[in-house]
């Protein structure tokens, strides 16, 4: 279950925000999200576990800001309805910059004289994400996917012995 939905989720989420990064204009923006996003992949998953165990734990910061609206202190790496969201959110913070990457690679290969046309017959942005860029990069989709599927069996077994605690 949990390789499943990490397998759907980094690939869905890593071609959306491939085409909303192609959408931007401005350069230094674009760039600048784009490290943003890419820096996380290159820390260990003992780092960014401990980042999360401390944003987590029953005296950090979400549980104060709980408690500060009113409600009560969650025990998100105890809870086995809350500890499988942890490890999502955590995979996509880590690798959703890398998954980007592929998919950007891709969207540069895509012919501009195809956008232009499509310019010229009265598409809009959206129908030329849609109609345009995501055909041309179906076949990168298709490799992805084939390779992720290849690494289902481990389920992130550096992510979830990392985030293992006593509770």
């Amino acid at each position: 279950f949990i390789s499943v939905v990490k397998l759907v989720l980094l690939i869905g989420l890593g071609i959306l925000l491939s085409l909303l990064l192609n959408e931007i204009p401005f350069i230094r923006l674009k760039k600048g999200i784009q490290v943003i996003v890419f820096i996380p992949y290159f820390l260990s998953w003992v780092i960014l576990s401990s980042i999360m165990i401390d944003l987590l734990s029953l005296t950090g910061p979400i549980n104060r800001a709980i408690e500060a609206l009113g409600g009560k202190a969650v025990s998100f790496l105890g809870s086995n309805t809350w500890f499988p969201f942890v490890l999502f959110v955590s995979e996509l913070w880590k690798s959703l910059g890398y998954q980007a990457i592929y998919f950007l690679a891709a969207i540069t290969a895509v012919s501009p004289g195809l956008y232009e046309a499509a310019e010229i017959d009265g598409a809009g942005r959206w129908q030329q994400m849609i109609h345009i860029t995501l055909p041309c990069i179906a076949g990168t989709i298709v490799v992805v996917m084939v390779l992720k599927v290849g690494s289902m069996m481990s389920a992130g077994f550096d992510q979830i012995f990392n985030l293992y605690n006593s509770a």
